[in-house]
């Protein structure tokens, strides 16, 4: 899903906890929870906006007579979003920014810029007992390619939803209908094993029918960000790079600042 980014320089201070007067879009943003928050907590000065294309709202600029439509439906939009992804496993909680670029209090007789910050705490971790299913404890995302776009040298996802099968030709793959997102490093499983054990530092060792040994198949990578809050939503489960987000570093799990791997556990939403 293509996204807009738009970078704006602004100064932003404290909202009151209260406002009253006759302009219809400052007393109802004002009084909003939600905006009063983010005015309190803004502090980075070249924060990007990202708004999905297809959600049919052009251009990402809006005009004064727009303001308060555009702020309620995106309101509403948010809430329904989050409220049918609770169940969706590695969902985060998505919250739409909204601004008045180079004022220090919304007017409506400003452009109002909109733009989407996604929430990365981590969710409850829920045990699930099937030896394919991954957690990250701690900081970092896995790392996918679609397989629909292998033969165009597919973008790298990152996601922190674990719930891996063995695909059609036996690697470990998010399989979400009928679109296939293949873990990197690739991990070949053998079809018949007896036993599929993981490490908390991503280590994978399997038992196979033929030969009682333990043999390693390989191991789990994390990719950390310096700003995840910053990555752009592709799908529900599934994020993409972006210039505010920063390159990944590719650390083992468990080794620095890397969450560790908690075998038979999903993340579950952060929705709360």
């Amino acid at each position: 899903m293509p996204f807009i980014a738009l970078v704006l320089c602004f100064s932003m201070v404290a909202a009151q906890e209260t406002f009253t007067g006759d302009d219809p879009i400052v007393a109802e943003m004002m009084n909003d929870k939600a905006f009063q928050r983010f005015l309190r907590t803004t502090d980075e000065a070249f924060p990007p906006y990202l708004i999905p294309r297809d959600e049919k709202i052009e251009p990402v600029i809006h005009e004064e007579s727009e303001n308060l439509s555009l702020y309620r439906q995106l309101r509403r939009q948010q809430t329904e979003e989050n409220e049918r992804n609770r169940d969706t496993i590695g969902y985060k909680r998505r919250e739409y920014d909204f601004h008045f670029p180079g004022v220090y209090r919304p007017t409506s007789q400003r452009p109002l810029s909109v733009g989407v910050k996604i929430d990365m705490r981590q969710g409850d971790l829920r045990e699930t007992g099937e030896d394919f299913d991954l957690a990250v404890e701690g900081n970092g995302f896995f790392r996918v390619t679609d397989q629909e776009e292998v033969q165009k040298k597919p973008e790298i996802l990152y996601t922190r939803s674990g719930s891996f099968e063995r695909d059609a030709q036996g690697y470990l793959s998010l399989i979400q209908g009928e679109r296939v997102f293949r873990l990197t490093p690739e991990i070949l499983v053998p079809a018949e094993i007896d036993s599929f054990r993981v490490d908390e530092d991503g280590q994978i060792h399997v038992t196979t029918e033929t030969d009682n040994s333990e043999q390693k198949i390989g191991h789990l990578e994390l990719a950390i960000f310096l700003n995840s809050k910053r990555l752009c939503p592709v799908d529900d489960r599934c994020f993409s790079e972006t210039p505010f987000s920063g390159k990944p570093k590719i650390r083992r799990p468990a080794q620095g600042t890397a969450g560790k791997i908690r075998q038979r556990f999903l993340e579950e939403s952060n929705v709360q």
